[in-house]
């Protein structure tokens, strides 16, 4: 998944914090839905923004982490200081603190408060958080290779010889152009093949023959002589064929030629 998609599902992910929020109806202790708004998302953001700095910092020291594992390690690390932070907001905006009234702050001591506090808000902080974390997940989900087989994906490409339909049979001995088709002759046949001459030589290797001519190429062990005519160099195929040796390729000829009666 490309990194543009990914801040796309983030964005949608953060409205729908909001639109959580909208529909949020706990008591808050204000008079109006706006305040009740307004403090709800407040809170809400505090959470999703330390969500996300927590998951930043910890991929920062933990690149190998799983998604899932660096998800609830950012939540846990979150949990604590989103509670702290709720618990400084209701103070700032004359909300009960910890959730204790005024008659109950002397009945439970502040510890035992915190705990329930952590323990109240746990599922509303989770909730928001794997909400976040689903683009995420979605991004790792889309990027995981596919199974494939190794042996399949360890052959070769097929080439334009290995698909010619029937397949052609023997070793192939000569290949030459004639306008839009080549014709390919085998020990054992001779076939025109729609195709385009540079092609199939690219496809023939070099140890097996060699390109004699723009329009020729030949195998080496169908060369059975060379002769000299002038300027003119031709050479005679196993198969009694007479094929030409431009003088571009003439040298190269000569010299594979060379080497091979050494």
């Amino acid at each position: 998944m490309k990194r543009t998609e990914e801040q796309i599902l983030l964005c949608v992910a953060a409205l729908s914090v909001v639109l959580v929020a909208a529909h949020t109806h706990e008591s808050s202790g204000f008079s109006t839905p706006l305040y009740t708004y307004l403090y709800t998302v407040i809170r809400i953001g505090v959470g999703c923004l330390l969500f996300l700095g927590a998951r930043a910092w910890i991929e920062s020291l933990w690149a190998s982490g799983s998604t899932l594992a660096v998800t609830v390690a950012a939540i846990a690390a979150s949990h604590i200081p989103y509670v702290l932070s709720v618990t400084a907001l209701d103070i700032a905006v004359g909300m009960p603190e910890l959730g204790l009234v005024t008659g109950q702050i002397n009945e439970a001591p502040r510890s035992t408060a915190l705990l329930w506090e952590l323990l109240y808000l746990a599922d509303n902080h989770i909730g928001v958080c794997l909400l976040l974390a689903l683009p995420r997940w979605l991004s790792a989900t889309a990027t995981e290779p596919a199974d494939t087989d190794i042996t399949a994906s360890s052959e070769p490409p097929p080439t334009l010889l290995s698909v010619i339909d029937p397949p052609l049979q023997g070793e192939v001995l000569w290949v030459e152009a004639q306008e839009h088709y080549v014709r390919v002759t085998t020990s054992t046949e001779s076939r025109l093949v729609l195709a385009r001459f540079s092609d199939i030589v690219r496809e023939l290797p070099d140890s097996a023959g060699l390109q004699v001519h723009r329009s020729h190429w030949v195998a080496r062990e169908a060369i059975a002589d060379l002769k000299r005519s002038g300027q003119n160099v031709t050479l005679t195929l196993s198969t009694g064929d007479t094929v030409p040796v431009s003088r571009s390729f003439r040298q190269r000829v000569e010299s594979v030629l060379e080497l091979s009666s050494a």
